[in-house]
């Protein structure tokens, strides 16, 4: 398997697709690939077995806890980021709403705008949340003054968003290349699971040591060090 840097793929794209398509489709693929990652490191922490739950719970709940939120509100940003309007203002964004206007035949051009549209209904919640809760404080919600309640979000809806989100790029990548994108097989070497591991391991060996302790059959190691 042949792998190429983020600036091969995008001189590739350009050459196939034009520069205008192919530089926000090379920059799009990027960030649509990232926020995927990310949602993958929180599905591994949080959203695979009561297991892993319990794991870094027993582990540091507090911390955990607070990455739980933090994470779940960047991929929340992170949709509303690639639906947002291509300007605002004075300010022009990176986002799939460009897509079609790029896109010179006009049937794929079609196809694509229904999947962008329904990509932009799909994340509607993502934005309430940012505009009310993660970006913004909305006062009724922080005083509990009979504010209407946060749209409904879970991880079943955050799926549905990331694979609209992709959808229009997967056009354009069937069309252009002959390819299937996949943006759910990208996983980071060295990332939760490995984290995992590590706290599994610590923990059976703080288990080990007290028991030692308890006996007096201490170890030098059995001392804890300055980290």
């Amino acid at each position: 398997m042949t792998f190429y840097s983020a600036d091969q793929m995008r001189e590739q794209n350009i050459q196939k697709l034009g520069a205008d398509l192919g530089t926000e489709y090379s920059a799009l693929w990027q960030h649509i690939a990232n926020v995927h990652i990310k949602w993958s490191e929180y599905k591994e922490l949080y959203g695979t077995s009561p297991t892993r739950i319990d794991l870094l719970n027993r582990a540091a709940p507090n911390f955990f806890g607070k990455i739980q939120k933090t994470l779940w509100n960047e991929v929340l940003l992170l949709i509303c980021q690639l639906t947002d309007p291509p300007k605002i203002g004075k300010r022009k964004n990176l986002t799939i709403l460009r897509l079609p206007e790029l896109i010179k035949e006009s049937a794929l051009g079609s196809a694509v705008e229904a999947k962008v549209k329904e990509a932009e209904s799909n994340s509607t919640f993502c934005r309430d949340w940012r505009n009310r809760h993660i970006a913004h404080l909305d006062r009724d919600l922080a005083l509990e003054s009979n504010a209407e309640p946060l749209m409904e979000a879970n991880r079943a809806m955050v799926k549905q968003a990331l694979e609209s989100i992709a959808a229009p790029l997967k056009l354009v990548a069937e069309r252009f290349f002959g390819s299937d994108l996949r943006f759910d097989i990208y996983k980071p070497i060295h990332g939760a699971v490995s984290l995992l591991h590590v706290i599994d391991d610590g923990l059976k060996a703080g288990l080990e040591r007290e028991d030692r302790l308890s006996q007096g059959n201490w170890l030098p190691s059995d001392t804890r060090r300055k980290i």
